[in-house]
Order: structure tokens, then C-alpha cells, then sequence
């Protein structure tokens, strides 16, 4: 494994935590006039996640980071049936499913096209299923991506390495 960050605890805390259960799901509009939403298969900031005391909060940021991880772990072990609705909920926002319909703009121009590519993509890798060895450094990075998601949040930005191994699969369609 090669360390990508060192905000491990907070950015584990920050998307498997019991506060996210808590929230339905929030709307908002920002200073930009810009829907945006929280709730499940998003990440809340540490100080909102509900492993830190207000004391607790005023610590060095190693120290918190420390706290976060053990905490989000020993949370995840004992809750495994909250992990998994809000695993699946990050997936699934990233994925474009989740929430499906936020406004038409974000549907029709992002979910929509999203699985459309999704389903060239398999398709593809269904009508050259003998070249899926030379195929894999294309259909691997949706694995990767969703892993990335798995650790952290469901944003669409963990997703761009997977969109481009979707979009050249989607291509290979022409070639037949």
C-alpha cells in the first residue's frame, strides 16, 4: 500500500460515523445560488461527526486525527449493519444513483450521462471479454476508485480516474 494522505482518522471518521445517520438528508443552497446536500453517503467535518468532545476538539490535529481513527474504528466493528447502509450510500452517490434526482440539471447532464457510459462500458467489456487482460488497466479504475470512496466519501471528484477507464471502454465499442 502507498499512503495517499495523513488525515487518516479524520477523513475515516468523517464519512463512517453515527452522525451521518442521524441527518435524512439536508438541502442547501450556497452564497452562489448552487443546491447542494448532506446526509448519508456524505462527510461531515470532525467537530459534527460526534466522536470529539468539545475538549477533545481544542487538541493538536495529530492528536484528534488519533482520536478520530480509533474511535471511527471501534465504532465500525460494532456497528456493521450502519457501515453497510452508509458504504453502500457512498457508492452510491458516486456512482450517479444516489440521490438520483436532485434537479434536472444535475440529472439530466451528470446522472444520466453517467450511466449511459456505465452501461457502454460493460457492454464493451461484454463484446471483448477475450481482451479483458489488455483491457485492465481500463476496468480496473472503477475498482479503484470505488475503494477510494470505500475510505472516504462518495464524491463525484474520486471518481474522474474511473470516468476516463469508462469512457475509453465506451470507445472500444467503435472499433468493433
Amino acid at each position: 500500500l502507498i499512503p495517499l494522505t495523513a488525515n487518516d482518522g479524520e477523513t475515516l471518521a468523517g464519512g463512517l460515523n453515527p452522525a451521518l445517520l442521524k441527518i435524512d438528508k439536508r438541502l442547501y443552497v450556497s452564497s452562489e445560488g448552487r443546491p447542494y446536500w448532506d446526509g448519508p453517503g456524505k462527510w461531515l467535518p470532525m467537530e459534527e461527526t460526534g466522536y470529539l468532545s468539545e475538549q477533545e476538539l481544542q487538541l493538536p490535529y495529530t492528536k484528534k486525527s488519533t482520536l478520530l481513527k480509533e474511535r471511527a474504528y471501534s465504532w465500525i466493528k460494532s456497528h456493521p449493519k450502519e457501515v453497510a447502509y452508509l458504504t453502500g450510500r457512498k457508492l452510491l452517490y458516486m456512482w450517479g444513483l444516489y440521490p438520483f434526482w436532485n434537479d434536472a440539471t444535475k440529472s439530466l447532464l451528470g446522472n444520466l450521462p453517467l450511466l449511459l457510459l456505465i452501461c457502454a462500458a460493460l457492454l464493451s467489456l461484454w463484446i471483448n471479454r477475450q481482451a479483458l487482460s489488455e483491457l485492465a488497466l481500463f476496468w480496473t479504475l472503477p475498482f479503484f476508485s470505488s475503494a477510494v470512496c470505500l475510505i472516504s466519501w462518495g464524491s463525484w471528484r474520486f471518481r474522474m480516474p474511473a470516468d476516463l477507464g469508462l469512457i475509453v471502454l465506451a470507445a472500444t465499442l467503435l472499433a468493433n
